[in-house]
């Protein structure tokens, strides 16, 4: 069976500063923002609600959690609604709170393509917070 590709996603803040990176398995060579989206929140959440980390980060905030520098801590540990989270995300970006960004391109809508080759490193830009779920 052959391996997976991998896909690296980043989050910057508004000076290109990295702030934490994740890894998810790609499938497609090329998938629209709305399908990125939702495939980096499903992941984090479902891996989240699976491993049960003290803190974690996330495109989206949780609500009720304490923000460390390590991370989110929800001050009661709970499942987070990944449907949910992803419903969020989505509307952030419609709302301009986040740019994708990958190899140059800066992409505007949600039915943009992103070509997602071996190694793709795409960067998730938030301009401010997003909170739910």
């Amino acid at each position: 069976m052959p391996m997976k590709e991998m896909m690296t996603i980043h989050d910057e803040d508004l000076r290109g500063n990295r702030y934490h990176t994740i890894r998810l398995p790609n499938e497609e060579n090329s998938m629209s923002v709305e399908s990125l989206i939702r495939l980096r929140v499903e992941s984090e959440v479902k891996r989240f609600n699976m491993q049960r980390p003290v803190c974690f980060f996330s495109l989206v905030q949780p609500e009720d959690v304490e923000i460390t520098v390590r991370g989110y801590r929800l001050r009661k540990h709970r499942m987070i609604d990944w449907k949910a989270q992803c419903d969020i995300a989505v509307e952030a970006f419609n709302k301009n709170s986040f740019l994708i960004s990958s190899n140059g391109v800066d992409y505007q809508s949600l039915d943009d393509v992103v070509e997602i080759g071996d190694r793709a490193e795409i960067s998730f830009i938030k301009f401010m917070e997003i909170v739910g779920g």
